[in-house]
């Protein structure tokens, strides 16, 4: 009897068939495919397991499946690829999975990779992390450091080795920057004017003026459909967040809804007529001829490149791989984000309110616009403050006397 396969699943999640009346499951480890019984295919009595059974008896089998020791101890890099392959079953974003492997791949498999996991030492982890300070910033250190903690407690929880080396030393110092970079509404407009006039620049330009207007991250402007665009409660209904070519949900993993300023909803309708791609469900920034969601990095490029063109902002160097140094531009994409908090906080808006708003997780990460909010007449406000201790001092004395 030939066996059934289901139809082909994301890599790393593993796949299941039946043969001889049988569920098996199969996934890879390491390039090593393993072969599990899942159990019976549900018969006419009712016993045995439905596709759906046998899905969650695979997620079990791939969850609790532990390498055989025989003397031999697990690596790094297969402890690292059985972490990774969890939180893939677990439902992970995408884009945490593809940092995971990038981190794994790049920084530590070099260093510990064929390495039994269970003689790296707090030593070991200190020597690696001195090497990544000398070549990238401390923060993304800390991020570095962090993964690889994580494959030492998965490790931990395995019972393959007996203490984190990771949680015996001390992370470097991470300095915030007191700077937070944002489009002036000069700069804004400078954007929009160097923005090319070919087939993408109508739609780029609504999308740079619209980020700046709602504070929606890139992802969540180029998931953005029509449907979501609610002209009649003048509201803009953040649902989707488009990263790494599929569809997920906000950063926060949380659904909300910000204004709509009527400059916003014209520029809107105005691209709606101009649009092909008009239905419910489609992207209100597609690409004009195929209407797929515009590519981010190419997005990223013609941003950067007109603000190039019109030398706008500031500029830091930035060393390429083959050793030439190129001039860019220290504004992004994200700094229409960043534009659109201190607009609400320079308006007077309490930082709950701009919270819920911009969709933050935690009102910290909302107090960073309130220090850098323009204050009208704040130089008058001072002023008038002195003033009123000086006429009240002077009463005082009055008084004494």
């Amino acid at each position: 009897m030939q066996s059934k396969r289901s139809s082909k699943r994301n890599y790393g999640t593993g796949s299941i068939e039946t043969k001889s009346r049988t569920w098996y499951g199969r996934w890879r480890v390491d390039g090593e495919q393993l072969k599990r019984s899942l159990g019976p295919v549900k018969g006419s009595d009712g016993s045995g397991l439905t596709k759906k059974d046998a899905e969650r008896e695979l997620r079990k089998a791939m969850l609790e499946y532990k390498p055989p020791r025989n003397g031999a101890t697990i690596t790094f890099a297969e402890a690292g690829t059985m972490h990774i392959n969890k939180l893939r079953i677990l439902g992970r974003k995408k884009s945490t999975i593809e940092a995971y492997e990038s981190t794994k791949r790049v920084h530590l498999d070099p260093e510990f990779g064929d390495r039994p996991i269970d003689v790296i030492t707090p030593q070991d982890i200190e020597r690696l992390q001195g090497k990544m300070l000398r070549k990238a910033k401390p923060k993304s250190v800390v991020n570095w450091i962090g993964n690889a903690s994580a494959i030492f407690n998965y490790a931990l929880k395995q019972g393959w080795i007996e203490t984190n080396p990771c949680s015996l030393i001390d992370p470097p110092t991470v300095h915030k920057s007191s700077k937070l970079r944002y489009f002036t509404w000069q700069q804004l407009t400078d954007l929009l004017a160097n923005v090319p006039d070919d087939y993408l620049g109508p739609m780029e330009r609504t999308l740079y003026k619209f980020a700046a207007e709602t504070g929606l991250r890139r992802g969540e402007c180029l998931g953005l459909r029509w449907e979501n665009v609610d002209y009649a409660a003048e509201r803009i209904h953040v649902i989707d967040n488009y990263v790494l070519g599929e569809d997920g949900t906000p950063k926060s993993n949380k659904s909300r809804s910000v204004p709509l300023s009527k400059t916003a909803e014209a520029d809107l309708k105005a691209h709606f007529e101009r649009s092909e791609f008009t239905g419910p469900r489609d992207r209100v920034f597609a690409h004009p001829f195929i209407g797929k969601p515009f590519d981010a990095s190419k997005l990223q490029k013609r941003l950067r490149a007109a603000l190039k063109r019109g030398q706008i902002g500031e500029f830091r160097e930035l060393v390429r791989k083959d050793g030439k140094v190129e001039m860019v531009p220290c504004l992004s994409f994200h700094c229409l984000r960043h534009t659109y908090g201190t607009m609400l906080a320079g308006s007077g808006r309490p930082p709950v309110t701009i919270q819920t708003y911009m969709g933050h997780a935690s009102i910290r990460e909302t107090e960073k616009y309130m220090h850098h909010a323009p204050i009208q007449n704040e130089a008058e406000q001072v002023d008038s403050a002195f003033r009123l201790l000086e006429a009240q001092a002077a009463l005082a004395a009055a008084k004494s006397d």
